[in-house]
């Protein structure tokens, strides 16, 4: 038998071979393609852990890897113009949708239910493999593997040309204007079935705007957006 297949489980060898047909990664370490794949709506109920380690380190990942392609594909791009266009690739809504487009939503372990958001969920997962990719079988492979899917599965040029990502636009406006803004979370309301964040932008100590939303990036967005508002009247 392949040392591929060693796996105890029926189920470990189905999520290898899943790695394996989706990615094209054979998986050295495949617990850490479980651990990538598993939401904490079900890790709470075990002693298993979660993806969200897995999340955190797979999002810095993707953020070089990106930035990294963008930089090449992008020659004449000013840098708040890269990090606008990063910025609507890296999101949890353009991953859940490659994500959700690959077929992650038959392999990942999450308790279904009426305030569970499946393309948040596979983007949080996606994230998890990219990072599981990169402890497992290093850098360069995972960005060989990242370059390959998200040239598959999006069009930067149509990317740039969607709806404004205000984050980005805020970040953009910063630079340019040498105005040193941070994001601050300044609540999390525990709802029952999900959260409610809460986020306020500062510039030079004042609060120039505020969000909230089910999500760290949606209160992010929102925040954003407000501090986008401010900052044209403020100008006017």
């Amino acid at each position: 038998m392949s040392p591929l297949f060693k796996s105890k489980d029926k189920s470990s060898r189905e999520l290898s071979s899943f790695i394996v047909k989706t990615f094209g990664v054979k998986p050295k370490n495949i617990r850490l393609y479980s651990d990538a794949v598993r939401h904490k709506s079900i890790a709470r109920d075990t002693d298993k852990e979660d993806n969200e380690r897995l999340e955190f380190l797979g999002d810095a990942v993707l953020d070089m890897i990106v930035a990294e392609q963008l930089y090449e594909l992008y020659p004449h791009k000013t840098e708040g113009e890269l990090t606008q266009l990063k910025a609507r690739i890296v999101n949890r809504k353009t991953l859940g949708t490659v994500g959700i487009e690959m077929g992650l939503e038959r392999v990942v372990k999450f308790i279904d239910g009426k305030y569970v958001n499946k393309n948040t969920i596979c983007g949080n997962a996606f994230e998890a493999v990219i990072g599981a990719i990169y402890v497992d079988r290093g850098f360069e492979r995972a960005k060989s593997v990242t370059r390959k899917i998200l040239t598959q599965y999006l069009n930067y040029d149509k990317i740039v040309q969607n709806d404004p990502d205000y984050k980005s636009q805020i970040l953009v406006w910063s630079q340019k204007n040498k105005q040193p803004i941070h994001f601050e979370e300044i609540l999390v309301e525990d709802l029952g079935h999900e959260k409610m964040y809460h986020f306020e932008i500062k510039c030079d100590g004042k609060t120039i705007g505020k969000g909230k939303g089910k999500s760290k990036k949606s209160a992010e967005q929102e925040a954003s957006k407000n501090a986008l508002k401010h900052s044209r009247s403020s100008a006017e």
